[in-house]
């Protein structure tokens, strides 16, 4: 295609054309690249479930969307100027005595909240104090999400030993999936949660606030595995805000080893640097 518009007479038709090919190849280009780490960080997934020991677990986590005021009646006045409620969802995955696959799911809710790296960190730290509570057997996690600012940021690797220490939950590996990938657990007990409070909504009750959030998800023996709790974050105990690391979202796989930090590309080599303390 390049030499047969080299061939032919400079018009502005072709410039277009040309601009268009060219554009397209660039394009078909970063979706084969998307395909390619879309596969490597889902086998990231597949190796931990696969080779997953007694004594860990596989976290994935996520924001759902905000949850809007359902009332069993409502006037189309109250439906104007409503403001959504802050969910958030950590799926934890661990082997049972028989070697099969069980899933626990803690969601917090908020009346409001900043979804920003201290936020999670907050909800992952209660999320991994109470897995240490009711499962004393698991000693060990692996963290995945998406790629969102508040999940992939250097503040939050800096405070991973730190909710380690404080939970005896030992974090050894944050994975970040892919755009449109790696969320499917969170999702689906999302939308099975959205449906538990459809159906309380329509018995007669109203959703305004998080309590009613958590009553919801609670009503008629509440939705298999799901754990909810109301809470509120402290941003007054917040200290540490900036950091001086750069290129942070060129790394995909991390490993938290006792002294320092493996950083990982999504490629089928991905060692790239190493950080000691």
């Amino acid at each position: 295609m390049q030499n047969a518009f080299e061939q032919l007479p400079p018009t502005e038709q072709l410039k277009d054309l040309q601009y268009d090919f060219e554009t397209a190849i660039a394009k078909i280009d970063e979706w084969k690249k998307h395909i390619l780490r879309t596969v490597n960080q889902a086998r990231a997934k597949t190796d931990i479930l696969d080779n997953l020991q007694s004594h860990q677990m596989l976290i994935i986590m996520d924001w759902a969307m905000k949850y809007l005021p359902n009332m069993f009646r409502e006037k189309q006045s109250d439906w104007y100027r409503q403001k959504g409620k802050n969910w958030h969802v950590i799926v934890g995955i661990f082997k049972n005595e028989n070697k099969d696959l069980k899933h626990r799911t803690f969601v917090h809710i908020m009346d409001s909240a900043k979804q920003d790296w201290y936020s999670v960190s907050s909800l992952l730290l209660h999320a991994l104090t109470t897995i240490k509570q009711q499962l004393p057997e698991i000693k060990e996690v692996f963290l995945r999400s998406d790629n969102a600012g508040c999940y992939k940021c250097g503040q939050i690797w800096l405070v991973m030993n730190e909710l380690s220490q404080q939970s005896g939950i030992a974090i050894r590996r944050y994975d970040y999936s892919e755009p449109q990938s790696g969320k499917s657990y969170c999702d689906a007990k999302i939308a099975h949660m959205r449906g538990k409070m459809q159906v309380y909504v329509l018995n007669g009750n109203n959703i305004n606030t998080a309590k009613d959030m958590k009553t919801a998800m609670d009503y008629q023996h509440g939705v298999s595995g799901v754990q909810s709790s109301v809470v509120a974050i402290k941003n007054e105990n917040l200290k540490f805000t900036s950091h001086k690391w750069k290129g942070i979202t060129n790394f995909n796989n991390l490993e938290f080893l006792r002294m320092e930090l493996k950083f990982g590309k999504p490629t089928i080599l991905a060692v790239d640097a190493f950080l000691q303390e």
